[in-house]
């Protein structure tokens, strides 16, 4: 039996398929069967050609056995796991048991390997990471440094599909950090390419656009068809999120043609789904459904499910747009049997939902209601908020076209409530967003100090070369070693005391940089979360009223209107806020006090509040008496007042009040704004004013807004040169005082 060896070789041939896979042969031949092996492998290291080594390996399969037979198994199931994602999956695990009878680590690795790519293919990251890793660990027992970049990378890939962007970055930087060890440009391009999509994910597109181009150039110069259609792709999905239509249109148009050339059908069929989904958006709906159809065709033949499951989804929502309600029916009725089939529920559901919209505008309510129902059973099962919210609003309408207006009413509380709990998720995601951009900022940062710091121990080295050939070059030449001697030490002292400065330097301008960024940060995380979701709520509630406004009840229109109202309320407010939280952090406020009537002011101050007392039935006191005069600045008191007043009220109890009441204390004018709500805890009242705490994501609770408020309250205090103080009591109230001196 022969004894054929697969293994990596600077001199023999590199097969780059797929995630730039490298595969080497070494000729170990014993006997017929050797001899043929070694012919067969010559003449593909001589030809370079992938397919026809893929065939070899097939025909000398039979006759291998042991670790030969589980290299070959590995290297089948690379290189074919595109085009054949079954056999893909069959010879991997073939391979994986033998390796483990066999006691074989680095076996196990790439048979790992094979089956996280193939699960990364497939659209399963879930799934991919455990192999993934366990390859990784199978890895690290062995020498193999190639593939322990390439099992990074992938983890790096699995993590970035479940949006651990952090992590991404992590073992991406890893990765990379071994193919540069390794001066290997090929994979380095491929590194680059999957840092752009992780830089994508984080919003920052100008950074992923300028990796892409330099992967995309690189890519040219070496004729790799496989990464011209990855970055092509990429670079399309770019370009058409800025609004560069054209060139989106001829990315998607060469990563097709390159795909094609390679026989890369996932990377075709994506692309051609990423042009479907761009004549989509153009509104050109007919071109979309013959792209997303040729799509259709190649996932169908491939097996890829899961994207064969995306593509009839996407074209049902084009019949449905071209009211081509039979087409898209179908569509969706096709896609539901993918999802259920393969596992897919969340999916399955979404299909069904999709299939009773249609039927609801056929008027078929009946079989609309049963489709919104089974599609509900789905997302109860999964607990997931999306399809339930999906269901939800479907027999919203369905209920309301029975005019059934109590159970409409029903299921529409429930449709805003989880529209309010999938917002309150959006904006958590944001914040980790927010939060991963500015570790992102950072590591960059320290990457350039490390940079700086490696040129300033370069240079130090230089130096001390420079001095030590001095000092031979002096016990050489005796008669000029005590000029060069001393003509070298005042240079390296010198370069020395340059670097030290320049370090100096480069560790302030880190440090303010850390601080800019944080407070930059901080403000757009309120901006981002706090303002971004009334907004979401507006656009939901005129959208309903908009739908409902000639066929609703007056009490569904009243119940509209108050929550537009309120919520418009309190937006304003916080923009208020914003401004002069703003203007007070860039010195912009001056202090203009003059004679400001207390009693006016506090029912300026009542007015801002007024629109959140209606629902519960809550009742404003002034009990300021009318003469009362202060000589302060009249809009930062509205403003103390009005933020007091205002987390009064949002925090009360149904049938509760607010007091504002004055007292003249030892010459100086005392004011309290006292509440009969829920209390704060103990645990909070120490950091209520502490800008650091408000901030910080996770002692944000939900509904309780950014702690702006209190924070503007405690800096225009100390503006007006009073002082404010809290106490509270858990489930009776909170008093909030404030002392102004005469």
């Amino acid at each position: 039996m022969a004894d054929l060896s697969l293994t990596l070789h600077q001199n023999c041939l590199k097969f780059r398929y797929s995630y730039n896979s490298t595969f080497a042969v070494k000729k170990r031949l014993f006997g017929t069967w050797g001899l043929l092996a070694g012919i067969v492998l010559l003449t593909l290291a001589l030809n370079a050609q992938n397919n026809r080594a893929v065939d070899s390996v097939r025909k000398l399969l039979p006759g291998l056995s042991g670790k030969e037979r589980v290299k070959a198994l590995n290297f089948l199931g690379w290189e074919i796991k595109f085009n054949n994602p079954d056999s893909t999956k069959t010879v991997s695990q073939q391979a994986l048991e033998l390796a483990r009878r066999l006691k074989d680590n680095h076996g196990q690795a790439l048979a790992n390997r094979n089956l996280a790519a193939l699960c990364i293919i497939q659209g399963k990251s879930n799934e991919a990471l455990p192999y993934a890793e366990e390859a990784y660990r199978y890895i690290q027992k062995t020498d193999d440094v190639f593939q322990t970049g390439k099992i990074l990378n992938l983890i790096g890939i699995a993590h970035r599909e479940q949006k651990n962007f952090r992590k991404a970055l992590d073992y991406q930087y890893r990765s990379l950090e071994v193919f540069r060890q390794l001066r290997d440009t090929f994979e380095i391009a491929g590194n680059l390419n999957n840092l752009g999509m992780i830089h994508l994910g984080l919003g920052n597109t100008e950074q992923a656009l300028k990796l892409y181009q330099e992967v995309y150039d690189l890519e040219l110069k070496r004729g790799n068809q496989f990464g011209i259609s990855r970055t092509a792709n990429n670079l399309a999905g770019i370009y058409q999120q800025m609004g560069l239509l054209g060139k989106a249109e001829k990315m998607f148009r060469i990563s097709i043609e390159a795909a094609k050339a390679i026989n890369n059908k996932q990377y075709e069929s994506a692309s051609i789904h990423g042009l479907g989904l761009f004549y989509e958006r153009k509104g050109n709906y007919e071109q979309a459904i013959e792209e997303y159809k040729k799509a259709i065709a190649i996932n169908r033949a491939s097996g890829f499910y899961e994207y064969l499951g995306n593509n009839l989804i996407q074209m049902a929502n084009s019949y449905s747009l071209l009211n081509k309600t039979p087409e898209s029916i179908k569509s969706y009725e096709e896609a539901y049997t993918v999802f259920h089939q393969t596992g897919v529920p969340w999916s399955a559901a979404s299909a069904l939902n999709g299939m009773a919209r249609e039927y609801l505008g056929l008027g078929n309510l009946a079989l609309a209601a049963k489709l919104s129902h089974q599609a509900l059973r789905i997302g109860d099962s999964l607990n997931d908020l999306k399809v339930r919210n999906d269901s939800h609003r479907n027999l919203y309408l369905i209920s309301k076209a029975n005019r059934n207006f109590e159970q409409a009413l029903g299921y529409l509380e429930l449709y805003v409530n989880e529209t309010d709990s999938i917002q309150n998720r959006e904006k958590t995601a944001l914040l980790n967003e927010i939060e991963t951009r500015y570790e992102v900022k950072t590591i960059e940062a320290d990457n350039e100090r490390l940079k700086s710091e490696n040129q300033i121990q370069q240079q130090v080295i230089r130096n001390q070369r420079i001095f030590t050939i001095s000092a031979v070059t002096a016990l050489l030449v005796i008669s000029l070693m005590a000029m060069v001697i001393a003509r070298g030490r005042k240079k390296l002292g010198e370069a020395n005391r340059i670097l030290s400065e320049k370090n100096d330097e480069i560790l302030k301008q880190t440090e303010l940089l850390k601080v800019s960024n944080a407070t930059k940060d901080k403000l757009f995380s309120i901006i981002a979360h706090d303002i971004r979701n009334p907004f979401s709520a507006l656009l939901n509630l005129s959208e309903l009223l908009k739908d409902e406004v000639l066929t609703a009840e007056r009490e569904s229109l009243a119940f509209y209107a108050a929550n537009i109202h309120v919520t418009a309320t309190n937006t304003f407010n916080l923009l208020d806020n914003l401004l002069f939280w703003s203007k007070s952090q860039r010195g912009a406020i001056e202090i203009r006090k003059e004679d400001c009537n207390l009693r006016e002011t506090v029912n300026s101050a009542f007015q801002t509040a007024l629109a959140g007392t209606l629902e519960n039935h809550l009742s404003l006191v002034n009990s300021v008496p009318p003469e009362i005069t202060l000589l302060t600045d009249k809009t930062l008191l509205r403003i103390i007042l009005g933020n007091l007043a205002g987390n009064a009220v949002k925090f009360n109890k149904p049938g509760g009040s607010v007091t504002i009441s004055y007292q003249h204390d030892s010459n100086a004018h005392i004011i309290r704004v006292t509440d009969t709500g829920a209390g704060i805890p103990e645990d909070r009242l120490a950091s209520v004013f502490s800008k650091e705490e408000s901030f910080m994501p996770g002692n944000r609770q939900p509904g309780s807004g950014t702690g702006l408020g209190l924070i503007l309250c405690h800096e225009f205090t100390q503006k007006l040169g009073g002082t404010i103080a809290v106490k509270s009591e858990t489930g009776k109230g909170t008093e909030f005082t404030l002392v102004f001196p005469e």
